[in-house]
């Protein structure tokens, strides 16, 4: 009995259905892609993939650097194919190939024969290959004797298909067409299975109920199996279904439903009787009307009594005591009618606006005192010194009067902050940016003991006030002085000085500039004219030194880049450099491992010869 045994080499066909097999199941799911080739497993479909298909494999010529790398590799690393492979960024199957031609090329081997050398039946051709070429009616090709298939291009595919192919084709085309699945296909059916026989219940139902018959149309059985079955498609599980309004209807609902039961039992002995239907919604027709006339009436002399009396006080009380008693009537109508149990349909009340009350209405709002409390936190703002010692009083006062013990606190550090705040800096007050103390220019003007410089001080306080702000807003970290806070009344006395010496100020007379001109002789245009080729002369000079420092900065960069990809690769270097030495010292271990088995091997072989001799 023949035994068919999967494998063999690749067609164009297969490498195909195995790409678009990967792109839909992914590269985990080897045995659903294998189930698509009937001529492959799933091990077969992988290591196609992984060793030619693939394309992050590198299929290009070896270099001599690579070719070089691949020698040290075997040297420190034998056979240990798939972690060269790793390194080099090749397969193994690649690197197996090239290093066997490497060999061959330096041994001076040019044919591809693979039998052994030397006397014996060893060195004669295999049976079983030959045999198992007559047999085969395709002729035999040089890559068949390659292990590794998978490693291979494809075959050219033929002209006709074999029937096996052809089979595995629309297979193919099927399955991989098919997004949607099987049990996804029987569902959708089921469903409209389902659908189709509940509209033909349900017009049945109908087409009894009219002839006067109320039966279910399903079994016991059928109905005590449907309330023990859920239905996820339809209902949620565990469901919570919040209130439909503010009021609690459960009382109408249960109302309602005994009025439903009713209905039925009617119908179901006696059947519908069109009249009575008729009679029940005419009454409820006229007792509607009734009750609108009612309304009507009611507001009709409302509104009469509105316009007598338009502005007075009295008036307008006596029309609210009456306006009072008709609620209670119109009430007391509507629990009558509640009582009969009579649903009616009861019209809203639109009132229409009384323009005349409007200004009794904002004569009283008129004669209200002014409020003294004031509810919530007050944002105070401070416009000038000589009004905060009124406005802290008021404030007081106002506190002290009706407001609690904490809220007084509160208000009193707001006032305490807001001060505090007015003291610092404008840049802090404004939430400006506040800059770097070393970006800005020291003024390192010597100082005489005699003539003060106002402006070296001037400076020299404005730096320290830019160390201490920035150490306390950006960086506390920041290494400067911390500038005190200025006290309350030292800035008031420094604010009254400021404005004293500004109203002092006498402004110097300047002459104006537009009637100054210059002389018109040629010597005098004979200066112009050279300070102007001076001044030219000297932008041209700035100018190139600044194409210099342009060129500088270009040349920075370049250098900067050159360094971080110097570093980048040095980086790199120094990891594999650390591999190789782990690797190394693995192997030197392995080494060892292996000496002192063979060692030993050879010592028990010696002791059997010397046993036996």
């Amino acid at each position: 009995m023949s035994v068919y045994v999967k494998g063999g080499a690749w067609t164009n066909i297969e490498d195909e259905i195995l790409k678009a097999a990967v792109q839909k199941y992914g590269i985990n799911q080897w045995a659903r892609v294998s189930s698509l080739l009937p001529k492959k497993t799933d091990l077969q479909a992988k290591a196609r993939w992984n060793e030619w298909l693939d394309p992050t494999i590198n299929k290009s010529s070896w270099s001599l650097k690579e070719d070089k790398r691949l020698l040290e590799l075997t040297k420190l690393l034998p056979n240990q194919w798939r972690t060269i492979a790793s390194v080099i960024g090749r397969t193994a199957t690649q690197c197996i190939e090239r290093f066997q031609k490497l060999l061959d090329e330096e041994a001076g081997i040019t044919t591809q024969d693979l039998r052994l050398s030397g006397p014996g039946i060893e060195t004669l051709p295999a049976v079983g290959e030959a045999f198992v070429a007559s047999l085969s009616h395709e002729p035999r090709r040089e890559e068949d004797l390659n292990i590794a298939l998978e490693a291979l291009p494809a075959i050219a595919d033929e002209n006709e298909l074999e029937d096996v192919d052809r089979e595995m084709l629309a297979e193919a085309r099927a399955r991989l067409a098919n997004t949607q699945g099987k049990k996804a296909k029987r569902k959708a059916r089921e469903r409209m299975l389902e659908e189709s026989k509940r509209i033909a219940l349900l017009q049945k139902r109908r087409d009894m109920k009219a002839a006067g018959i109320s039966i279910s149309l399903k079994t016991r059985n059928n109905k005590k199996n449907k309330n023990k079955e859920f239905d996820y498609n339809v209902s949620i599980p565990h469901e919570i279904v919040p209130a439909q309004g503010p009021y609690d209807i459960t009382k109408e609902l249960k109302e309602n439903e005994k009025e439903t039961n009713q209905f039925k039992h009617l119908v179901a002995k006696r059947g519908i009787s069109l009249k009575e239907v008729d009679d029940k919604i005419r009454s409820q027709q006229e007792k509607t009307k009734q009750s609108k006339n009612q309304k009507r009436k009611l507001q009709q002399e409302e509104e009469e009594e509105e316009e007598e009396s338009k502005t007075t006080g009295e008036g307008l009380i006596q029309f609210k005591k009456r306006k009072e008693c008709r609620e209670k009537e119109t009430l007391d109508i509507d629990t009558s009618q509640k009582k009969d149990k009579e649903e009616a349909e009861l019209p809203s009340l639109t009132r229409k606006p009384n323009k005349s009350i409007l200004p009794f209405i904002k004569g009283l709002f008129d004669k209200l005192p002014e409020p003294k409390h004031h509810r919530g936190e007050p944002k105070l703002v401070f416009e000038g010194t000589e009004n905060e010692d009124e406005s802290l009083s008021l404030v007081q006062q106002q506190q002290t009067d009706q407001m609690d013990q904490m809220e007084q606190l509160k208000v009193l550090s707001q006032i305490d902050k807001e001060k505090l705040n007015r003291r610092r800096t404008q840049v802090v007050q404004r939430n400006l940016p506040i800059p770097h103390p070393y970006s800005i220019k020291e003024n390192n003007s010597p100082l005489n003991s005699r003539e003060v410089d106002v402006e070296a001080l001037v400076g020299l306080e404005v730096l320290n006030l830019v160390g201490s702000d920035y150490r306390k807003h950006q960086n506390p970290k920041f290494t400067a002085p911390l500038v005190t806070e200025l006290d309350e009344e030292l800035y008031n006395e420094v604010n009254q000085q400021i404005d004293q010496e500004l109203l002092n100020i006498k402004k110097e007379e300047k002459g104006l500039v537009c009637n100054f001109e210059l002389e018109k002789n040629v010597k005098v245009a004979e200066n112009v004219i050279a300070k102007l080729h001076e001044l030219y002369n000297s932008s041209e000079a700035l100018q190139k030194q600044l194409m210099k420092f342009t060129d500088y900065e270009h040349q920075r960069d370049m250098i900067l880049s050159q360094i971080e990809e110097n570093y980048l690769l040095l980086v790199t270097e120094d990891e594999k450099l650390k591999l190789t030495r782990y690797q190394a010292m693995e192997e030197e271990k392995e080494m060892k491992l292996e000496t002192q088995r063979l060692n030993h091997e050879v010592d028990r072989l010696y002791s059997k010869i010397d046993a036996k001799c």
